[in-house]
């Protein structure tokens, strides 16, 4: 799957087509966003990994190690604690159009 790149799945919402985009987010930082440009009523679902780790990565008995993302209306936000910072992160967004 190429970066930035929009792919038709062979899944459907809806009746819709969905739709999915592999986004390279940067390296992780507590509190770094980025613009997904995705309108924000058509998303599905999405998923990340930071490094080799999945995201959600929760460690209650070490906050440090913990790290999430959100998509939101405009933004792709990252928390993150101090041991995990600097991991390249992707995050993938599957959507329908309207």
């Amino acid at each position: 799957m190429e970066i930035g790149v929009e792919y038709r799945t062979t899944e459907r919402w809806q009746g819709k087509p969905v739709y999915t985009k592999l986004i390279n987010f940067g390296v992780s930082a507590n509190g770094a966003s980025i613009a997904h440009a995705l309108n924000p009523n058509t998303i599905i679902r999405y998923s990340a990994v930071a490094g080799s780790i999945p995201l959600p990565h929760f460690n209650t008995a070490e906050p440090a190690y913990q790290i999430t993302v959100s998509v939101g209306a405009t933004d792709i936000t990252m928390a993150c604690g101090a041991s995990r910072t600097g991991l390249q992160t992707y995050v993938q967004v599957w959507y329908i159009k309207v």
